[in-house]
């Protein structure tokens, strides 16, 4: 039997570029809320986990940002997609970060 990151790491890719149009628009609204409950300064630093393609990054949110995913897959299209941030291929169970390396976390779409 598979673990759920090796099923993730065999989906995830195939999924995120499947949605459809009435999901797309779901997400523009979630993720426009969580913009806005996270306009920061450029100053503070954002970790996405769970980032998937990095569709979080088409809405805008503001400050330094890292992104980490457990599918490589999606963490090479979003490094294609914002060749300017950072993404990293990891599992969110074993965050390699030191303590305090983030003023902010959001965890949007992991717990589908």
């Amino acid at each position: 039997m598979e673990t759920t990151a090796q099923f993730y790491q065999k989906q995830a890719y195939t999924w995120q570029t499947n949605v459809d149009d009435l999901f797309r628009f779901a997400l523009s609204v979630l993720f426009t809320k969580a913009k806005e409950k996270l306009a920061s300064s450029d100053q503070e630093k954002l970790l996405e986990v769970g980032c998937g393609m990095g569709e979080f990054l088409d809405y805008g949110p503001s400050g330094q940002y890292v992104g980490i995913d457990v599918s490589e897959e999606n963490v090479a299209q979003a490094r294609k997609k914002h060749p300017g941030k950072e993404f990293q291929a990891m599992d969110a169970t074993r965050m390699s970060f030191g303590d305090s390396s983030f003023d902010k976390v959001v965890c949007i779409e992991t717990i589908e």
